[in-house]
């Protein structure tokens, strides 16, 4: 399988509330004013064969339909924010010039007020002619 960075970089990546011991976390979000600015995003691997997926910077807020240099493209199968808009679940996939597909399904929760620190989990599969692999990853994004 390809990096699978490129493909979650060219992926409208949106993201707001949570579930940490720190913080009150907030009850009302606007992602479109707290969620602003470059995220540095951190995958910790839970499961799967997919492999580590490297650390990346993303300026948001990106496009939900995008094309990288690549020649990857994604695109949003569903977007559902909870009450509040501070927890969202993302569900988008990728396919590759090379003929490789990618599936994710993207839980975050928006965990302070003004939306610097957001985490939750991905769960992708991924095909392709070099084989299959499913993977679960906790994720942290910090605006930088």
């Amino acid at each position: 399988m390809r990096t699978l960075g490129a493909a979650l970089v060219s992926a409208g990546l949106w993201a707001c509330g949570s579930s940490s011991n720190g913080p009150a976390e907030p009850t009302a979000c606007d992602p479109s004013t707290q969620q602003v600015g470059a995220y540095l995003w951190q995958y910790t691997t839970v499961s799967g064969n997919c492999g580590a997926i490297a650390e990346l910077v993303v300026d948001w807020p990106a496009a939900n339909d995008q094309t990288a240099a690549d020649g990857t493209t994604c695109a949003p199968i569903s977007d559902t924010p909870s009450e509040g808009n501070c927890k969202d679940v993302y569900v988008f996939e990728c396919t590759t010039a090379a003929g490789e597909r990618y599936d994710y399904t993207r839980v975050l929760t928006q965990e302070t007020a003004d939306g610097s620190l957001l985490r939750g989990v991905l769960s992708m599969s991924a095909s392709g002619p070099a084989g299959t692999c499913v993977g679960t990853y906790d994720v942290t994004l910090t605006r930088q």
